[in-house]
């Protein structure tokens, strides 16, 4: 028979109980034990086994100590035999087992709802990231809107403003094609634009073969307005000839 005679539980030295409750602080448990053989004490030979940590057994020799770090938390079970050397355990039946039962109390980390609470702080910040990169993604969309809307608008008025600047050159050649082909007193067409259509009529009268009349028209004593009435009075008759000239009366009447 083995007999367990003290177990030391890190740096104090308990005596051997049927059962041993264990704190989860606890960082080393060594098991001594002893069978007495009066005849030939050195012939005794142990082997060991903790349950819920090993399962097989542990031939320790003649070491009457058994030294565990680390136990796991929960329900465990420690048993000792002896027997005489040459030891065949397999060939031994009913072998006496000194056995001491064991719980170690879980480290608050190892608890069940410190489990619960890791995952509910986890899924936590999971949601809380999630909101964080969706309000993100949210923001960035925000300003990448504005950023479109302004370039947007940056574009369109730099459109209109060449729209603008197209009517404005259309208007300015018109209105150098008119000041290039009219007189600017009367507004009737200069010798440039006079030889163009002359140009032009003679062509038609030639292809269709139909004759071409051209008048020339001259005011008489224009020079005695000028010097009697003055130049202004001059440009204002120059000025009311072209009325006279389309008047349709007068077109009748030539």
């Amino acid at each position: 028979p083995v007999r367990i005679e003290s177990i030391n539980v890190d740096t104090n030295t308990l005596a051997a109980t049927s059962q041993l409750t264990l704190a989860a602080s606890v960082q080393r448990v060594v098991f001594r034990y002893v069978s007495l053989h009066l005849r030939a004490p050195g012939a005794v030979r142990y082997r060991y086994r903790l349950l819920g940590f090993e399962n097989d057994w542990v031939d320790a020799g003649s070491n009457t100590e058994a030294v565990y770090t680390n136990l796991p938390k929960g329900q465990l079970r420690f048993e000792v035999q002896a027997a005489m050397a040459p030891a065949s355990w397999d060939l031994i039946a009913d072998v006496p087992t000194a056995v001491i039962e064991l719980e170690r109390i879980p480290a608050f980390w190892q608890r069940t709802w410190f489990y619960a609470l890791c995952a509910l702080t986890i899924f936590g910040m999971l949601v809380a990231w999630n909101r964080w990169r969706s309000a993100r993604y949210r923001s960035q969309q925000r300003r990448l809107t504005a950023l479109i809307a302004q370039r947007t608008r940056e574009l369109s008025d730099k459109n209109h403003a060449l729209v603008r600047a197209d009517r404005e050159r259309e208007s300015l050649l018109q209105r150098l094609a008119y000041q290039a082909s009219h007189d600017a007193l009367t507004g009737l067409s200069n010798r440039r634009a006079g030889d163009a259509r002359l140009r032009q009529a003679i062509e038609t009268a030639q292809a269709s073969e139909r004759p071409l009349c051209v008048a020339m028209l001259d005011l008489d004593h224009f020079k005695d307005i000028n010097d009697t009435h003055g130049h202004d009075a001059g440009d204002a008759l120059l000025r009311h000839i072209p009325s006279v000239l389309t008047n349709p009366d007068f077109v009748e009447a030539a």
